[in-house]
């Protein structure tokens, strides 16, 4: 009987300005004991096997008919090499008033940003070849992106990884597993933020 009552949602409804969407969902066994912790706020955000993590219909932010303009869209980079995790991210965006790329590693992405400008960026930590320290650093020195806010997503604790996270040149740090309205409402701060210091003077 406790099984049954860890067992998640198999789908996920998702309102849009224009659709009402169903994303089926898959979640790996070994993680189901432990989807249902309550978080610091009270909720309780459903968690898939690698750490990214979803939650149900009544939290999901939707996004205005206005907020939904094709040419008003700003571009987020997704860098993540596991595949249900960056599919995941890919499909919060998607339903939002945000348009994303992405790249499964840091040298795919460096490549990204040759051809696409992009305004934020979500980095995950832990990739082979270049990490994600290694590629925020490479990042930073491309022209144009001095000031654009990079994200790092991982499943470490904060605090030491958080600290060596925004020493080397990210702008903020996200815990994984986090809750869609989570990661949105980021990601509407820092382009605020960012769009702000666009408007003092003096400032490029």
């Amino acid at each position: 009987m406790a099984a049954e009552e860890m067992t998640p949602p198999s789908f996920l409804v998702v309102h849009s300005a224009a659709s009402t969407r169903v994303i089926r969902l898959r979640v790996h066994p070994e993680v189901r004991p432990h989807m249902n912790a309550p978080d610091p706020q009270g909720s309780t955000p459903q968690t898939d096997a690698e750490g990214g993590s979803y939650q149900r219909e009544e939290q999901i932010p939707q996004a205005s008919a206005a907020d939904s303009d094709p040419n008003e869209r700003r571009t987020v980079l997704v860098v993540e090499n596991d595949e249900q995790s960056r599919r995941l991210i890919e499909q919060i965006l998607a339903f939002s008033k945000y348009a994303s790329v992405s790249a499964v590693n840091g040298l795919e992405a460096l490549d990204l940003l040759d051809q696409t400008r992009v305004d934020l960026a979500l980095v995950d930590l832990s990739m082979p070849g270049l990490d994600g320290y290694q590629t925020v650093e490479r990042m930073r020195e491309r022209p144009g992106y001095a000031n654009t806010p990079i994200v790092a997503v991982s499943g470490f604790t904060e605090g030491a990884h958080r600290s060596q996270a925004l020493q080397v040149g990210f702008t903020d740090f996200l815990r994984k597993p986090f809750r869609p309205k989570e990661l949105l409402q980021l990601i509407d701060r820092l382009l605020s933020d960012t769009a702000q210091r666009k408007d003092e003077p003096g400032v490029r």
